[in-house]
């Protein structure tokens, strides 16, 4: 399945994976590890949220950057290995670097992409990484086991993502 996303956005994936790919040089310079992580949004509003085996709490789709490939292909890659689902808009959300007592420091790159198709219809593809998946209701979040920066990065997804397309919706569905 190809993700894509109609409506007209000024982050489309050109301007997202440029910024992505100067976001990759700034870090590599400093041999950080870096990681993407992807909040998926469907054309009924809801969150793709895996889970790993053996644990309580949800994660989203996304994972480490290898050393020899830029952060744009490393979110594509990520997305196709752990949903089978390819992504064909993004839109950056915000990046933090993490610096955690007892884990390495890390930079963490949040990015929004539209599944311009209801969750009900899409089929994903779990890898062996993930055992299950759940298109979340944004009403369902808050009771769900998540790290801080995925909240974050959620609710920077429903300001940023969600409520412009709502409001597209309704210019260009009213009556003339």
């Amino acid at each position: 399945m190809i993700i894509d996303h109609p409506y007209h956005h000024p982050y489309r994936i050109k301007e997202t994976l440029r910024r992505l790919e100067k976001a990759s040089r700034t870090y590599s310079k400093y041999k950080v590890p870096q990681s993407v992580k992807s909040v998926m949004v469907t054309r009924d509003n809801r969150i793709l949220m895996l889970r790993r085996p053996g644990s309580r709490g949800w994660d989203l789709p996304g994972g480490g950057v290898e050393k020899w490939e830029s952060l744009p292909s490393a979110y594509k890659r990520e997305i196709r290995e752990e949903t089978g689902l390819r992504v064909n808009n993004a839109m950056v959300l915000y990046s933090f670097f993490r610096n955690i007592k007892g884990k390495e420091p890390k930079m963490i790159h949040y990015v929004g992409s539209f599944i311009d198709t209801p969750a009900d219809e899409i089929k994903v593809k779990l890898s062996s990484e993930h055992d299950e998946y759940c298109f979340c209701k944004w009403s369902e979040i808050k009771s769900m086991d998540l790290m801080p920066s995925y909240l974050k990065a959620l609710k920077l997804a429903k300001v940023m993502m969600i409520k412009p397309r709502k409001a597209w919706l309704k210019i260009h569905n009213s009556p003339r």
